[in-house]
């Protein structure tokens, strides 16, 4: 047998190796933060940010830091996934946020200490080096670190069910009362607007299962608003 093939050196073909992309989904633990910070440039043009000192700095330039971690399930994983996110930029708005909205948060605060399913998406912005830079999208949410393992454990490895269903399960009871939870703080949020709730509902798939704008719940909630 050829030599090189038993002892191969790894030094060899390293310069060309291509990275392994993974696209895989993940179930963790986030742990979330959220701090005020302004954007500064050093002499390369690199920016970053330092704490926001409301004595020191305009008001203008004040921004909001959301830090997210995401502690693995296996308590032999040592990769904790980290991302920093501006509030005020279409990443969190159009990608983080509204995958948070669409498994049923209605508030950040809401969203630490819970576990989640979640995969990197680009965000279509490039780093200097010219590669997609990802963020997290949000897919499921678990009540229990056991809800997760059990979702974990059915999938193929990779994130994916094992066994592809032949038709969605049908919603149970408890799906329901969670939707009309749900409902009833959006309500309570739209004070009797009728056109601000319709836009809620629409925004929230974990309402608009259920609901719709004209739907009974929905008239008694907003008559109990007036």
């Amino acid at each position: 047998m050829n030599q090189e093939k038993l002892n191969p050196d790894p030094f060899d073909g390293i310069e060309q190796v291509a990275p392994i992309e993974s696209t895989g989904e993940y179930y963790g633990l986030v742990n979330v933060k959220v701090s005020f910070v302004k954007f500064v440039q050093d002499d390369q043009g690199a920016w970053s940010t330092i704490e926001f000192d409301p004595g020191k700095h305009d008001e203008k330039d004040r921004r909001r830091d959301i830090w997210f971690q995401i502690e693995p399930l296996s308590e032999k994983a040592t990769f904790i996934a980290e991302r920093h996110i501006t509030a005020e930029s279409k990443e969190w708005q159009e990608i983080v946020w509204k995958s948070l909205k669409e498994i049923g948060f209605l508030s950040l605060r809401d969203v630490d200490g819970k576990y989640v399913k979640y995969r990197n998406v680009p965000t279509g912005k490039k780093t200097k080096a010219g590669k997609d830079k990802t963020t997290f999208e949000f897919l499921a949410l678990y009540n229990t670190r056991a809800e997760a393992e059990a979702a974990k454990n059915n999938s193929d490895g990779n994130g994916q069910s094992a066994q592809p269903a032949a038709q969605a399960a049908p919603a149970q009871p408890e799906e329901k009362q969670i939707a009309l939870t749900f409902l009833t703080a959006l309500a309570k949020a739209a004070h009797g607007d009728k056109n601000k709730l319709a836009v809620q509902i629409a925004q929230y798939p974990v309402v608009s299962k259920f609901y719709t704008i004209d739907s009974p719940e929905v008239a008694a909630l907003l008559a109990q608003a007036v």
